[in-house]
Order: C-alpha cells, then sequence, then structure tokens
C-alpha cells in the first residue's frame, strides 16, 4: 500500500501542478490567451476521456491481453513523465499535447489506483484503504503544488525583484 500511496502521491501531484499552472506556463512561453483558453479546454475534454477510458481499457487489456492493472499504472505514470518533456523542453505547439496527456493521465491514475488496491487487498479493510488512497489527491496537490511549487514562483520571483532593484512588500 505505501508503493501505491507513494508513486501515486508524486504521479497525482506532478499532474496536479501541471494543470494548477498550465495557464502561467503558456503566458510565459508566449502563447496568446486564445490558446490558453484552447489548452483548458482540451485538458477538460481529455481528463473526461481519461476517467472514461482508464475502466474500458484497463478491463480489455487484463481479461485479453493479461496486462496487470500495475503495470497500466506504471505506463501512465511513465506517460505523464514524458509529458513533461514537452513543457521542460518547448517546440512550437507543445503545449497543446502537454494538455491533452497531463488531462489524460491525470483521470487515469485514480480509477486505476482504486481498482488496484480492490485487486490487491479484496474486500478486508477496504474501505479504510479507499479513504487512504482518496486522501492522496488533495495532500499530493498540497505538498507539490503549494510547497514546494509554490516556494520555488517566491524564490524566482524575490530574485527578480532584487534585479530589478525592487523590494517585495506585506500586501494588507
Amino acid at each position: 500500500m505505501l508503493i501505491i500511496f507513494i508513486a501515486t502521491l508524486f504521479g497525482l501531484g506532478s499532474s496536479f501542478t501541471a494543470t494548477d499552472n498550465l495557464g502561467q506556463i503558456g503566458e510565459v512561453l508566449g502563447y496568446k490567451p486564445q490558446a490558453i483558453n484552447t489548452f483548458v479546454s482540451l485538458h477538460s475534454i481529455w481528463n473526461f476521456f481519461g476517467q472514461i477510458l482508464s475502466g474500458f481499457t484497463s478491463e480489455i487489456l487484463l481479461m485479453k491481453y493479461k496486462i496487470p492493472r500495475p503495470l497500466m499504472l506504471t505506463l501512465a505514470l511513465i506517460l505523464a513523465s514524458f509529458d513533461y518533456l514537452f513543457i521542460v523542453f518547448p517546440f512550437h505547439g507543445s503545449l497543446y499535447f502537454a494538455s491533452v496527456i497531463i488531462g489524460f493521465t491525470l483521470r487515469l491514475q485514480l480509477p486505476l489506483c482504486v481498482t488496484i488496491i480492490y485487486e490487491l487487498f479484496r474486500l478486508k479493510h477496504y474501505a479504510l484503504l479507499l479513504n487512504f488512497s482518496q486522501l492522496i489527491s488533495p495532500l499530493a496537490s498540497y505538498i507539490l503544488s503549494v510547497k514546494i511549487t509554490g516556494a520555488l514562483y517566491d524564490k524566482e520571483a524575490n530574485k527578480e525583484l532584487h534585479r530589478l532593484g525592487l523590494q517585495r512588500r506585506a500586501s494588507l
């Protein structure tokens, strides 16, 4: 359960962080507001498809090809990792691909996690383990989006202010 928790914590956390900052990433890369709205729309559409297809696809791959769901979760995390390369090493239109893959893999992960917990542990303590797995989403978002990414943003903003000869003032 600890392996599932850690893998999902960082997988969901990184997807939530990329989702939360998609607009800012688009601005930094020079996309127009209309394009950024398109990224958000693509993200939402593929988020839906990820949720729907996780059930159908995982069942078909399990029954027909005997591919276990933990391997499917691993492949979803690897796909999400390649997606972040589109953001780190951008090319023209790369954020379109990134928003699609982020949306798809974000909603692919959680249903797989819930199903994996059932398959590994069956109904013994299922409610407790399910609630524990549901805790991952807000915890991942808080740790990676607020604590880590927020701290990095603040550090870079302070560097930029210092470079411009300005000081940060406390807001009222």
